[in-house]
């Protein structure tokens, strides 16, 4: 698992109760659990395409060079 996925998945299971993940009827031996995990990479699968406003405040610019690095740090993020 990628150290990104592993912290989004620690956030998100810090802001809500433990027992809205696999489905509330079991406990996670470990947190965070596979469902955490599953939400987390869903999260940063849906930032892999960058806002113009994401690109004006990172780069100054829109063009497809700056789309082409920011998905390239997502991808890394995402990379087990």
């Amino acid at each position: 698992m990628s150290e990104m996925v592993e912290r989004v998945a620690k956030a998100v299971v810090a802001k809500l109760q433990p027992s809205v993940f696999c489905g509330g009827d079991e406990a996670c031996d470990s947190l965070p659990c596979s469902c955490a995990l599953d939400i987390a990479r869903a999260a940063i699968e849906a930032i892999r395409e960058p806002t113009d406003e994401m690109l004006d405040a990172g780069w100054g610019q829109r063009g497809e060079r700056a789309r082409g690095i920011w998905r390239l740090m997502i991808d890394a993020a995402l990379k087990e």
